[in-house]
């Protein structure tokens, strides 16, 4: 198959199944653009362009099953748009701080999050009777913003207490859960450093979801139920086909109150506060066009829309990454009725956001 491509952004092709089992093949495009200076115009496109991930990429290759930088580019299908940031809280000025607010805009979609410094549970005696308390929060200039400094984690020290787990199903990646009321449980427990300012710990069995901004860990709820159901029945009856209770929600990242339904299409505004060194505030707008593929499968030309499902901001390298994916039913298994796409970007006026789907 031949892929012509008006821009030079790298693409990928991703085969699908319906929840009928009828199969789809996707074009994935991605485009790496600078993030321009406030008031320096519309973003372009970087000159080095990230290339599609074909696996997920991990801050550190040796910790297998840790907290996920990039996840794979190679899915068949996302419901809705992802706006992931990957990067770092920034106390404002460069100055040490203990609390920093966090701020997260693109078009609709907006994110508030407290970060904090180290905090850790503490008593103020060794009487099983005290009432913990939070020691901290240390200053800091720069804070990771990934799952693992969000509200979360597994208390090794603690055992299943009547319908209490010992971790927490909503981030398996994160501190500062206490599975039961014991000194060796709560005493010098780390605190999260991530929090939702409307959702904030109080108490020692405070249980607020979890708040990120990266790639939302696949094996914690709600994501990882969508995944369906790999029980007995299924390895007698599908495998290896996905579960009959799969749903493609599960492809999708980030965090939910990161997640746009219609899709975003482009030009909407983006902005950012306290994610760039010395802290402050970046405002700019997305690339306004929105790829449109001319698709020849046997002796017909079909017209698709691309959908932009996928933002990645990287504040850090002044770059972002969008990733848009068009799909097409197969009249067989593989794609060998399809003989080449051809890839234009029309652009999309902003009068017509609120409009397109």
């Amino acid at each position: 198959m031949r892929i012509k491509n008006a821009r030079l952004f790298p693409t990928a092709l991703a085969f699908g199944k319906t929840a009928e089992g009828a199969p789809f093949l996707s074009v994935i495009i991605k485009g790496t653009f600078k993030i321009p200076p406030n008031g320096g115009g519309p973003a372009r496109a970087a000159a080095e362009q990230l290339p599609i991930f074909t696996a997920d990429e991990p801050y550190d290759p040796e910790q297998p099953g840790g907290v996920l930088k990039f996840e794979s580019d190679l899915v068949p299908f996302k419901p809705r748009t992802d706006v992931i940031l990957v990067g770092h809280a920034y106390a404002p000025y460069g100055r040490a701080a203990k609390v920093v607010d966090v701020e997260i805009e693109v078009g609709a979609l907006k994110k508030k999050l407290r970060v904090f410094g180290h905090r850790a549970w503490s008593f103020p005696s060794e009487q099983h009777d005290a009432i913990p308390y939070i020691a901290g929060p240390a200053e800091f200039v720069k804070m990771p913003l990934t799952w693992d400094r969000a509200f979360g984690g597994i208390d090794k020290t603690a055992g299943i207490v009547g319908n209490r787990k010992p971790w927490c199903e909503r981030n398996y990646l994160g501190k500062g859960f206490c599975g039961a009321r014991t000194v060796a449980s709560i005493n010098g427990t780390a605190l999260p450093n991530i929090e939702d300012p409307d959702d904030l710990i109080r108490t020692w069995d405070s249980n607020p979801r979890p708040a990120g901004c990266g790639f939302f860990p696949r094996n914690s709820r709600p994501r990882v139920d969508w995944f369906g159901t790999f029980d007995e029945k299924w390895k007698a009856e599908r495998k290896p086909e996905l579960p009959l209770d799969f749903r493609f929600d599960a492809y999708n990242g980030a965090d939910l109150t990161l997640q746009g339904a219609p899709y975003l299409v482009g030009n909407e505004v983006v902005r950012l506060t306290n994610v760039t060194a010395g802290g402050g505030r970046v405002e700019f707008s997305l690339p306004g066009f929105r790829p449109q593929l001319a698709l020849t499968q046997q002796a017909e030309i079909r017209e698709l829309v691309a959908n932009l499902d996928t933002i990645v901001l990287l504040p850090d390298d002044a770059v972002f990454c969008l990733v848009w994916r068009a799909t097409c039913a197969l009249a067989g298994k593989d794609a060998s009725d399809v003989r080449g796409v051809r890839i234009s970007y029309p652009s999309v006026p902003p009068a017509r956001q609120a409009a397109a789907s």
